[in-house]
């Protein structure tokens, strides 16, 4: 089940602490980097902040923060993932990682990718959300009905007990659960063809743009790897950190209860956290190495696919030069 998780672990042996170390720096980097910049575009609302004009200034700086987005923060995420790939093919790599897009022609291609992943990414939400709506406008018609005859007195106890009201309540609560699960299914998969286009950048930045889009797309549906092996795994990661975190707050709360030390508490609160941090940076890790395992792994598959066809076509070629 595990499989491409165990092979980043094996092919980046020894390299787990210097990435995550470089990884919390970066993300430390790019933190406080914008902060400075919004700060400074913030400071002319102190000459007006008691001004109507300053909620105008509000929405110029959402703006600006999504373009900051787009063409700062977004490419030096790039630079993030290549801490991951460099130690996955046992290559020498270090902080300055973090801005190699800004390098050698390679900035405009990130930006451009970037473009077309959120605006394609907008599209999907955006039908998926209507779709979403109307699944749970569906599931949800027969609460509504209920409500309905529960409102006219005269039908509401000729139409149906109260038991079965609140079986249909329980029902449809289970539906909805299932359906909000299901619908997240999409937005999962979506987010691996993502990374796995973010991939195919920090591995060729220098193709067509769109040739990048049908290299993920055929590494994940085409390449012979299972993309449903590395959705259930990682999902069960993350359903795994979940529990662990629900284990840590309500154990810690009923042990404090039964031995009556809010100190105990408290102290087994701030200790569970600790363990619970540490278990979640070394989760996601693990996570983002599974999808560089994947692509590399289905690459390489592609690549030897490639091969030979072109080693097939080259002896047809002979033979009818024969």
């Amino acid at each position: 089940m595990f499989q491409y998780q165990s092979t980043y672990r094996e092919k980046a042996s020894g390299k787990a602490v210097k990435i995550i170390f470089l990884t919390i720096l970066a993300a430390l980097f790019m933190v406080l980097s914008t902060s400075i910049i919004m700060g400074v575009f913030t400071l002319p609302t102190l000459g007006f902040y008691d001004s109507p004009w300053v909620i105008l200034y509000i929405l110029l700086g959402i703006f600006f923060f999504f373009l900051l987005s787009i063409f700062l923060l977004y490419p030096m995420s790039l630079g993030i993932i290549r801490f991951f790939t460099k130690a996955y093919n046992n290559e020498p790599f270090g902080f300055g990682e973090l801005f190699y897009v800004f390098k050698e022609g390679r900035y405009g291609k990130a930006v451009k990718i970037t473009i077309i992943v959120v605006v394609l990414y907008f599209i999907f939400s955006f039908v998926m959300g209507f779709i979403a709506n109307m699944i749970y406008l569906l599931v949800n018609a027969p609460l509504s009905a209920m409500g309905l005859f529960a409102a006219d007195g005269s039908l509401e106890e000729t139409w149906v007990t109260l038991s079965a009201q609140i079986g249909l309540v329980v029902i449809v609560m289970i539906l909805n659960l299932i359906v909000t699960v299901l619908i997240y299914i999409p937005y999962i998969l979506v987010s691996l063809y993502i990374g796995l286009v973010y991939l195919t950048y920090t591995d060729q930045p220098m193709i067509p743009t769109m040739d990048k889009f049908k290299i993920a797309w055929d590494v994940m549906f085409k390449s012979g790897e299972s993309i449903l092996r590395l959705f259930f795994s990682n999902v069960l990661l993350s359903i795994g950190l979940f529990v662990l975190y629900f284990v840590i707050m309500i154990g810690s709360v009923f042990i404090g209860i039964m031995i009556d030390s809010p100190g105990t508490m408290i102290a087994l609160l701030i200790a569970g956290t600790i363990v619970f941090f540490i278990t979640y940076i070394y989760t996601m890790y693990v996570i983002v190495g599974s999808v560089v395992a994947f692509y590399f792994t289905g690459r390489d598959k592609l690549d030897a696919q490639a091969g030979e066809i072109n080693t097939d076509e080259h002896y047809e070629n002979e033979l009818e030069q024969l």
